[in-house]
């Protein structure tokens, strides 16, 4: 879960004007994007050389994930078109973590879907095929992920108007 949170550390090479655009990204802004994996890999790789080039466990997770966390079980995915089990587990974990995430969450570019709608999308194959054991491990957490998206919405709002009222 620590490696995780790098998982897009390569989005700081990435144009803000890019990153946060309303609407839909043209198919060069979406090449653009795309790259925050490789850049981010090789802002871990320089990490990793400049602490001696030491064998860091967490370094090394990191890399894979943040390297192949758009990769998707069938090779649809990218920076390599990896399929199956080539993909690094802790990557399809984050990968399927990434995506739920993405759909339960306000974006500039759109509204945040509801855990069913979110669940149902990803079951469906809407938003890329993912790993067949990932997907039931998903289902059978799939309770403890909508207790937990309703706790932070119920935190979110409480914060914001904590904040409102103290202003």
């Amino acid at each position: 879960s620590t490696a995780s949170a790098l998982h897009d550390i390569g989005k700081i090479v990435i144009p803000e004007s890019i990153l946060n655009k309303p609407g839909r990204l043209t198919a060069e802004e979406f090449a653009v994007i795309k790259t925050h994996t490789v850049e981010g890999a090789k802002i871990l790789n320089d990490l990793s050389v400049s602490l001696g080039g030491a064998n860091e466990p967490l370094l090394e997770v990191a890399h894979a994930i943040c390297r192949w966390h758009h990769e998707r079980w069938d090779g649809s995915g990218y920076p390599d078109r990896l399929k199956g089990d080539e993909i690094p587990i802790s990557a399809q974990v984050v990968a399927l973590a990434d995506v739920y995430d993405a759909l339960t969450s306000e974006r500039c570019y759109k509204a945040a879907y509801d855990h069913d709608t979110a669940l149902r999308m990803i079951l469906n194959g809407e938003c890329g095929a993912f790993n067949p054991l990932l997907l039931e491990c998903l289902k059978e957490c799939s309770e403890q992920l909508r207790r937990e998206l309703t706790r932070s919405e119920y935190d979110r709002g409480f914060r914001q108007e904590t904040n409102r009222l103290s202003e």
